[in-house]
């Protein structure tokens, strides 16, 4: 089981879990099957295996845990998982070094801001004294430490950066300001000749971009949290807004003769508004959770037999990685290859 869980084989692991092979043996290095799979950084025999009776804060010989492995990697994707399973991110190794230590010493931005997100602690010092922060200067990787605290609204130094208004008044602002920012828009294209008024209305429209990201967000970059803001509502309301204005004082007074055609007009402008309100007010729900555990793993099996993981191709019978117009396992070549985008 060893040897399927380095390798990444879902199916093999389930199988021989199945007849009673014990997950939590260890081998002479103090791996267990979490470890091992941890290295090879196959996302489904990690989650199969963290809702098995297993310890997801083993330590190997030198007491790394999967999580520490998985920082070291650089997988965000399986320190992710790990972290929402309950993994210590407090935990040290016997060099004194913490998840965050590891995370810092493959230069991961998304591990490490994870981890700080996570409740990590920038502070932490190993057996020498270093903080993550000390160890991301020794290694050259300050610049990916930088931009993971920037991007979760904190200082290289881990503080908290403060936001000029108070989350709700954000997503008011947010909300309003692309109707604002639409009517400079419009009379600077008004008021100037179009090859100037042109470059002047991309520069203010980048202009509200940047207030909304890097002031009212705080965030580093130009497009994260922005789907979870009320911004892209705010600019399809502000379009209908100036719509409906210009509308309403141009094209309706003195044109009683086009009665129908303004009534058309005003019946699919009210439709669309209705519809968008709804789109952004009601729940959209959520896919249903698994009842339990034993259901989870049950779909997790089901992936497994139909050799669906991660929109690339695997052998059905052993789970092995295949070329995508491989017909058949290059390992146990008994099956049709399967890929599932």
């Amino acid at each position: 089981m060893q040897w399927a869980a380095r390798n990444g084989y879902l199916y093999v692991i389930q199988l021989l879990i199945a007849h009673n092979a014990d997950p939590n043996i260890t081998d002479s290095q103090g791996y267990n099957t979490l470890h091992l799979v941890t290295h090879s950084s196959a996302v489904m025999p990690l989650l199969y295996l963290l809702h098995q009776p297993i310890n997801v804060d083993a330590r190997d010989s030198q007491a790394h845990t999967a999580l520490m492995w998985a920082a070291y990697q650089g997988d965000a994707l399986s320190v992710e998982m790990l972290l929402k399973h309950g993994a210590s991110i407090s935990t040290k190794d016997d060099s004194g070094l913490t998840p965050l230590h590891w995370a810092v010493v493959r230069g991961n931005r998304v591990c490490i801001r994870r981890i700080i997100e996570s409740g990590g602690d920038v502070s932490a010092k190993d057996g020498e004294g270093r903080t993550p922060r000390d160890m991301a200067v020794e290694l050259k990787s300050l610049g990916p430490w930088k931009r993971a605290l920037e991007e979760g609204g904190m200082d290289e130094y881990g503080v908290m950066k403060k936001k000029p208004l108070s989350e709700r008044n954000s997503k008011i602002v947010i909300f309003l300001l692309p109707t604002i920012a639409l009517y400079t828009i419009f009379q600077t294209l008004t008021f100037f000749p179009w090859y100037t008024g042109i470059i002047l209305a991309v520069a203010e429209f980048f202009g509200m971009h940047h207030v909304v990201t890097r002031v009212l967000l705080n965030k580093a970059t130009y497009t994260d949290s922005i789907g979870s803001s009320p911004y892209f509502a705010g600019i399809i309301t502000s379009s209908m807004i100036w719509v409906l204005f210009s509308w309403i004082t141009r094209l309706v007074p003195g044109a009683s003769d086009h009665a129908f055609k303004h009534l058309v007009f005003a019946l699919v402008v009210g439709l669309c508004a209705y519809n968008f309100f709804r789109a952004i007010t009601l729940d959209a729900g959520t896919c249903p959770k698994p009842s339990s555990d034993a259901e989870l793993k049950s779909i997790i099996e089901d992936l497994a037999s139909e050799g669906r993981l991660n929109g690339q191709t695997f052998c059905i019978q052993c789970m092995a990685r295949k070329p995508l117009r491989s017909k058949h396992c290059r390992i146990c070549d008994k099956c049709v290859a399967r890929s599932d985008q």
